[in-house]
């Protein structure tokens, strides 16, 4: 090669290596040591010349601190400029919060004065009560609101009455549970009332999961629960458990128990929550107002402590079994014109005592007043009446709609001897713990609509003269009775209600030792035009 073009060749290779191209790693923002020169390292931790151009006044992306000169003003580190950063201007004060008080340099949710009786939980709101911005949950601004629910219900104060109000995005529902990290189970304290969001929010919800730690209980309330659903979302566990608190009992209104099951076309329940409403603790009283459970793998509705209940209308469907009250004081009654409706379960209605198990335990129950609860479509029994102790015991059905049921499990009774009975089973020592049976219907039930299961004599089923005490048994199917007795009691059925003839309307429809007494040459029946206060008669159930 001639000598003078080596030369040109030899100056331009030291030209290309003194260019320097942005890019190389580095590991400490703001230094030169790892980067050629005339250049520095960026917060994006790559060497370039930008990097060397604002290392005096380059920022910690997301440091923050506390303006000196400017009350409740926070100063942030910006990331939308990835290598230098950029400091901003963050005014607390203007959106009611302060700046740095527990020592974060940062806004934060200011410390309530008072007593904390108020707060509000939002599952967009921050997700732990003790980092920044500290939510103690305030409405406004958003961050200051509790993400976790459990956040919001430890927080609020019980000496008090106290509410945590549940708010959300309009038109879609606050969800809390796995997705918010809620342990299980969430407990509302003696004092406190959960609510949930208002419109335009869609509905409050609290979803479990199939993960352990919801294998237990979702929710104990100890306190009052209004407009909530609670989701099993797979869990296997119990939706709620009332129990009791220091000053009373717990009360849910507007209240709903998603199982996550359903009975399927064979009359089986598909996996759901092992229980949905449970009543365990003793001594106080509890009251449930429009209450709905639906999809339980076992009891809908279960009580088993010694304290006083009250369910004010509501539904219990599509489970396992509808009510189980086998301890303490229950009463069902209509919530103004809608009635309790235990309907569409896979096996029994209402059980009353310890159950269809002859080998369980007797079950002291002093007082099951069942009152105008529509009792229909369910798989088994309508309503069960067993294993009661007696005397200590007592059992009320009045005013009650009692059709369709037993068509998928057949219940059988009467030893050796056994026929179905779809309606009503009353297994009693004496009528002395039935306080009364009046004013119900039962129709359309598979096989006999009532039986009795007593060796007791002296027996009376109906009222002193026809009215709005009458029973009525209707729609019985052909070689099905209406009232039976099984043992060695008797039975008196009369001013009820009947599906025979005029000129003899119990004949073929009462089994043996069941009299109606005549009354002259006729019987004490109710028959003709409906009396002012008679129930309807029903359109028989296909």
């Amino acid at each position: 090669m001639h000598l003078a073009s080596l030369a040109v060749a030899t100056a331009l290779l030291h030209v290309a290596c003194a260019v320097q191209v942005d890019g190389a790693p580095c590991s400490v923002p703001g230094k030169t040591v790892d980067c050629p020169a005339d250049q520095a390292c960026g917060n994006d931790l790559r060497c370039s010349a930008r990097a060397l151009a604002c290392a005096g006044s380059m920022c910690t992306p997301d440091a923050t601190y506390c303006s000196s000169t400017r009350t409740a003003l926070a100063m942030r580190c910006d990331r939308v400029d990835p290598v230098c950063g950029k400091w901003l201007e963050d005014d607390c004060g203007a959106r009611g919060m302060e700046c740095g008080t527990r020592g974060s340099g940062a806004c934060e949710c200011p410390e309530p004065e008072n007593l904390v009786t108020f707060v509000v939980a939002d599952p967009r709101g921050s997700p732990s009560r003790s980092v920044v911005p500290f939510p103690r949950g305030q409405a406004n601004p958003r961050e200051c609101t509790f993400g976790r629910l459990a956040d919001a219900l430890l927080a609020v104060s019980t000496g008090v009455a106290s509410t945590v109000a549940i708010a959300g995005d309009p038109g879609v529902p606050a969800v809390f549970g796995t997705a918010t990290a809620e342990p299980w189970p969430l407990v509302v304290p003696f004092n406190v009332t959960l609510r949930g969001a208002q419109a335009p929010v869609a509905e409050s919800v609290v979803r479990a999961g199939p993960e352990p730690s919801a294998a237990g209980t979702i929710l104990r309330v100890l306190g009052s629960v209004a407009g909530v659903r609670i989701d099993g979302g797979g869990a296997r566990g119990a939706g709620i458990e009332l129990g009791c608190g220091t000053g009373g009992g717990p009360s849910l209104e507007d209240v709903r128990v998603d199982g996550g099951g359903s009975v399927d076309p064979t009359g089986a329940v598909t996996a759901g929550l092992r229980a949905g409403i449970s009543v365990l603790a003793a001594s106080c009283g509890s009251r449930l107002e429009r209450v709905a459970v639906s999809g339980v793998a076992g009891p809908a509705f279960d009580v088993e402590a010694s304290q006083s209940t009250q369910v004010v209308g509501g539904s219990f469907s599509g489970s396992e079994l509808g009510m189980w009250l086998r301890g303490g004081s229950t009463t069902l009654s209509p919530d103004g014109t809608s009635r309790v409706r235990v309907s569409g379960n896979a096996g029994l209605g209402i059980v009353v005592g310890g159950g269809a198990d002859l080998m369980a335990p007797r079950a002291t129950v002093p007082q099951a007043a069942i009152d105008r609860a529509d009792v229909t479509l369910n798989g088994g029994l309508g309503v069960l009446v067993s294993r009661l102790a007696e005397p200590g015991s007592s059992v009320t059905l009045t005013r009650c709609d009692v059709s369709g049921n037993g068509r998928m499990r057949p219940f059988m009774s009467g030893g050796g001897d056994p026929r179905q009975v779809g309606g009503v089973v009353l297994s009693l020592g004496s009528q002395a713990t039935l306080a009364a049976f009046a004013g119900n219907r039962l129709w359309s039930n598979a096989g006999d609509q009532l039986v009795i299961e007593s060796d007791s004599s002296g027996w009376v089923i109906g009222p002193s003269a026809c009215g709005a005490d009458t029973n009525q048994f209707t729609c019985v199917s052909l070689g099905a009775w209406a009232l039976r007795i099984f043992g060695f009691g008797s039975v008196s059925a009369q001013w009820d209600r009947w599906p025979g003839p005029t000129d003899n309307p119990v004949l073929g429809y009462i089994g043996p030792n069941v009299t109606v007494p005549p009354l002259g040459t006729t019987y004490k029946v109710c028959a003709g035009n409906l009396l002012p206060g008679e129930p309807a008669v029903p359109a028989c159930l296909p």
